[in-house]
C-alpha cells in the first residue's frame, strides 16, 4: 500500500496545486452566453488544458507512478445532505469542482488526459483528495481501455519527458508484496458477504480459482485489495455464472416407494421456466439502486427486453418484461423491433424489479427488425453498462418515459428500494427530455 508521506504522492500533491494555481490565474467569464450573470464560476475544457500545460511546464522535477487524481469538489450551491439531486451541467456545479487528470507515458511522450464528472451525483465524501494508484497486476487490457476512454471523452496535452519527468515504470509504484496491499476505499461488509455466498453457488471457493476469475475483472486477486467501485462489477459478473450442483448428499436407509403424486401445472413465482416469444418493443438496461448506510448503491445487473407476445400459460398477449445478463445482449444485440423467443424463470411476488422474468436461457432471435433513425428517441442495440455508469443518470417523468421516450436504449425503470422510477442516461440536451418538475401534476 502506497502510504500517504511518500514522495510520489506529494508530488501529485504539488501538480494539484500547480493546476489549482493556474485555473485562478485565468480569466473568468462573469456572463453565459445570452449576457446573463453567472451565479458560479464557468470554466471550459480549453481552459483546464491550458492550465494543466502551465504546470506541467513549472513543475519540471515530478517523478511519479501511474495515478489518478481529483482536483477539487463541488455540488450544486442548494445541495444538502440526502439530497437527490442530478448535475445536469458543469455550469451549475459550485468551484472548484470534481475533474480528474490522468497520466500515461507513450514512448518518449507524456500524454495527460481529464475530464469532468458532472454526469455524477455529487455527495459530501465522494470525492478523494489521495491518489489512487493502478495495481501492479492490472492487466494490460484494462490499463488500454482506461487510457483510450479518457483520451475520447478528455481534453489532452502532451509533452517531451525532458519536460516534465512525469513517469515511472508501472511496477515500481507498487514496491513490496502485492498481497499486503490494501483497498484505500474497501468494499462494504454486505458486498463481501455476498461475494462469499455467491463463490461458493458459482464453484469459486477455492482461492486460486477465484483469484484468477476476478483479477481481469478488478485488477486484483486478493480480497482485502478489492476497490469498492469493482466489486459491482465482480459481483454483476459473478452473477452470470451458472449455479453448480452441490454434492449429492449420503442416502438415508431405502422405504418403500411411495405412490406417485399427480405433476402440478405450472404455476408463476416458481422455479419453472416459462417459454415466451414477441416482437422487442423496447431493450433497456436492468439498474437497481439501492441505499446502504446512508450511501447510494447501483447494481449493473444487465438489460430488460420489453417483448409484446405471448407467454406460456396465458391466452393473452401483453408485453412481458425478461431480464437478461450482458453477456447473452453482447451475444445476440438485441434491438427494438426483433422477433425473439426464450425461457424465464418468474420473479418471486413481494421483489421491486423491472423484470418479471429472470435467469433467460434458450435465447434466439428469429428475425431482425428494421435499422432505427439517428434521432431521438434511440432504438438501436443498447450501449454496454459501463457506458450507463459513466453517463449518470436524471429522474424522468413517468408520462415522458411511457410516451415519447417509449423504447429509448437511454431510458431505465429503475428500482429504487421499495418503488420503479424512470431514469434517463441520455443526452443531456435531449429534447424529449421531461424531468420530475416538468409532470403536469
Amino acid at each position: 500500500m502506497v502510504e500517504r508521506h511518500d514522495p510520489r504522492i506529494v508530488a501529485v500533491d504539488a501538480l494539484v496545486e500547480a493546476i489549482d494555481a493556474a485555473l485562478e490565474a485565468l480569466p473568468k467569464q462573469a456572463s453565459d452566453d445570452y449576457g446573463e450573470p453567472l451565479r458560479v464560476r464557468k470554466l471550459r475544457r480549453g481552459d483546464v488544458a491550458e492550465a494543466v500545460d502551465l504546470a506541467l511546464r513549472s513543475l519540471p522535477q515530478l517523478d511519479i507512478g501511474y495515478g489518478e487524481q481529483t482536483l477539487g469538489k463541488g455540488w450544486p450551491e442548494s445541495y444538502e445532505p440526502g439530497q437527490n439531486k442530478d448535475v445536469d451541467d458543469f455550469e451549475q456545479l459550485v468551484y472548484p469542482t470534481a475533474f480528474m487528470v490522468f497520466a500515461a507515458q507513450v514512448g518518449a511522450q507524456l500524454h495527460v488526459g481529464f475530464g469532468f464528472s458532472a454526469s455524477r451525483k455529487p455527495s459530501l465524501g465522494t470525492c478523494f483528495a489521495s491518489l489512487a494508484p493502478w495495481r501492479k497486476n492490472s492487466s494490460e487490457k484494462t490499463l488500454r481501455k482506461k487510457l483510450e476512454r479518457f483520451a475520447s471523452e478528455g481534453a489532452q496535452v502532451s509533452c517531451s519527458l525532458e519536460t516534465a519527468r512525469l513517469w515511472r515504470e508501472l511496477r515500481e509504484l507498487q514496491q513490496g508484496d502485492p498481497e499486503a496491499q490494501v483497498a484505500a476505499d474497501p468494499p462494504s461488509d454486505k458486498q463481501l458477504g455476498f461475494i462469499a455466498s455467491l463463490r461458493r453457488r458459482k464453484g469459486l471457493a477455492d482461492d486460486e480459482a477465484f483469484a484468477d476469475f476476478m483479477q481481469p475483472l478488478a485488477g486484483v486477486r486478493n480480497l482485502p485489495a478489492l476497490e469498492k467501485a469493482a466489486a459491482s462489477l465482480l459481483i454483476d459478473s459473478l452473477l452470470e455464472l451458472p449455479d453448480v450442483e452441490s454434492a449429492p448428499r449420503p442416502r438415508a436407509k431405502s422405504k418403500p416407494a411411495a405412490e406417485p403424486k399427480p405433476a402440478k401445472p405450472k404455476q408463476k413465482g416458481s422455479s419453472t421456466k416459462l417459454a415466451w416469444e414477441g416482437e422487442l418493443v423496447a431493450v433497456q438496461p436492468r439498474i437497481k439502486l439501492s441505499t446502504e448506510r446512508g450511501e447510494e448503491q447501483h447494481s449493473y445487473q444487465g438489460f430488460v427486453l420489453y417483448v409484446r407476445g405471448a407467454l406460456e400459460g396465458e391466452d393473452a398477449e401483453r408485453v412481458i418484461a425478461v431480464g437478461i445478463g450482458k453477456a447473452a445482449q453482447a451475444k445476440h444485440a438485441f434491438r427494438k423491433g426483433d422477433r425473439a423467443s426464450g425461457k424465464g424463470v418468474p420473479i418471486g411476488a413481494g421483489s421491486v424489479e423491472a423484470a418479471e422474468l429472470y435467469k433467460a436461457s434458450a435465447l434466439k432471435v428469429l428475425e431482425r427488425g428494421e435499422v432505427q433513425g439517428a434521432e431521438p428517441p434511440w432504438f438501436g442495440p443498447p450501449p454496454e453498462l459501463p457506458d450507463y455508469r459513466e453517463r449518470g443518470h436524471r429522474p424522468l417523468n413517468r408520462a415522458a418515459y411511457e410516451g415519447a421516450c417509449a423504447g429509448c436504449i437511454w431510458a431505465c425503470d429503475m428500482p429504487c428500494d421499495d418503488e420503479l422510477e424512470p431514469q434517463c442516461y441520455g443526452p443531456r440536451d435531449c429534447h424529449l427530455y421531461e424531468s420530475l418538475e416538468d409532470a403536469p401534476f
